[in-house]
């Protein structure tokens, strides 16, 4: 599965391999057995379980525990829950 960041401005301003150690560690504090690779624009998770996209709100939350520039850049967007839309901060979208 492949995650970039929610706000496209940032998408090509921010070199998510400066970022590695704090998105391997936010990953696997919830996920310690996965395959994580950081590329420039995006990380992916080797791991096809929908499980990861359901905890993607706590996955971002994690990373951003880890990285202050990072938590700079949460923005609501919107998640679909339940038959419904609301809007939640998140960092990483599933792309």
């Amino acid at each position: 599965m492949i995650f970039q960041l929610v706000d496209p401005s940032y998408c090509v301003t921010t070199d998510l391999t400066y970022h590695k150690h704090a998105i391997y560690e936010g990953v696997r504090s919830l996920y310690p057995n996965v395959s994580i690779n950081v590329h420039r624009y995006y990380f992916e998770i080797e791991d096809e379980s929908s499980q990861i996209v359901s905890d993607l709100p706590l996955i971002n939350e994690e990373i951003a525990a880890r990285d202050p520039y990072l938590k700079s850049l949460f923005k609501n967007h919107p998640v679909k829950t339940d038959n419904e839309i609301i809007f939640s901060p998140l960092l990483f979208k599933n792309a």
